[in-house]
């Protein structure tokens, strides 16, 4: 079967139901001003284009923050608050506050050995209860887990936290 036939075969068994769902992200994860003079970047500019968005049709408005002052992505709470405190007091969409972009880049920055329990956590619970989670925990079965609980970065963390310094993390 070639693709024309395919995307046939797919436009004669999908039955429109006449029912859609408009999600809208007045930014992109990554994109700055720089790249686009029309990106917002303060949070009336975002509450604004939201609500235009919500005005023109989308249910959803799907967001991620920008630093006011330069437009680079940030996941500071304060400003997620004031951009859904904003769009809720002017229109009903619902709102999807984005999980990447620069929580992402927050989560990578992070102690290495942590990160890798943490994906071998999540790899290996999959489906689990949170019992059964709990159980995988304390059986051993995590070795990622075992090895960051007793590593160096383990203790670099706290004494980071008291020294006030940022930690440099050694993945050890």
């Amino acid at each position: 079967m070639n693709n024309v036939q395919s995307a046939q075969l797919q436009k004669a068994t999908m039955r429109p139901t006449g029912k859609v769902i408009v999600t809208c992200a007045v930014t992109g994860s990554a994109h700055t001003p720089t790249m686009n003079n029309d990106i917002p970047m303060t949070i009336d500019e975002h509450v604004e284009q939201s609500v235009a968005a919500a005005a023109a049709g989308a249910a959803v408005i799907h967001l991620h923050a920008r630093n006011p002052q330069d437009g680079r992505p940030v996941s500071d709470v304060g400003i997620f608050r004031d951009y859904c405190r904003g769009i809720k007091d002017r229109c009903d969409a619902v709102i999807s506050i984005t999980t990447g972009g620069a929580l992402a880049e927050q989560v990578v920055a992070a102690a290495p050995l942590a990160v890798a329990a943490v994906l071998e956590i999540v790899e290996k619970s999959a489906g689990m209860t949170v019992r059964d989670g709990y159980a995988l925990l304390r059986s051993g079965a995590i070795r990622n887990y075992e090895d960051a609980l007793v590593s160096d970065d383990a203790r670099e963390g706290p004494t980071a936290f008291v020294e006030k310094r940022l930690p440099r993390w050694q993945g050890r």
